[in-house]
């Protein structure tokens, strides 16, 4: 029974690494075509208002808000598992004194300990699902975040008030 819980698990895990790969060089080149998109003629001559504008622009679309939110919500879920966590990690910790002092003592935490990281892998597993799945989204509003990135450069470089006010936390 075991051993078919870890073919499996690796059967899964073998497939999605060959779709990350897949997944990896989209992502790449969708990389590049957006930092090749984000310079517009005429960038140079655009004032400080105009840049101002079109970085507030790239941030009031309703597609790059909607990221936002659901970025905002995962780091919640995911600072909540942290949190959690912790006292996993003390139980644990906990289990492996007596396991190593106690005579007789690693018996039931040996059976414990197994469906716990087969419960782990599982849970990374779906982890890295979700991180494939965030990337995926993260590729829509690529373009928006390079363009964003190539106004808030030209603003630094032109000295614009708002953008050194944003480099300094102000």
């Amino acid at each position: 029974m075991n051993i078919r819980c870890i073919s499996v698990a690796l059967a899964l895990f073998a497939g999605s690494a060959w779709a990350q790969g897949q997944d990896y060089q989209a992502m790449a080149k969708a990389m590049e075509q957006a930092q090749a998109d984000a310079a517009k003629p005429g960038d140079e001559k655009l004032s400080c208002e105009q840049l101002e504008e079109q970085l507030i622009s790239l941030t009031q679309n309703p597609e790059f808000q909607s990221h936002v939110e659901t970025a905002g919500a995962e780091a919640q879920k995911q600072q909540a598992a942290m949190n959690v966590a912790k006292g996993q990690i003390a139980m644990q910790t906990f289990r492996t004194v007596i396991m190593a002092t106690v005579p007789g003592g690693a018996m039931p935490g040996m059976a414990s300990a197994q469906s716990q990281a087969m419960a782990q892998g599982a849970q990374s597993m779906e982890q890295a699902k979700q991180r494939m799945e965030q990337a995926q989204k993260m590729m829509g509003i690529l373009p928006m975040l390079m363009r964003g990135q190539r106004v808030i450069e030209l603003a630094s470089g032109k000295k614009c008030e708002w953008a050194a006010s944003a480099e300094t936390g102000q």
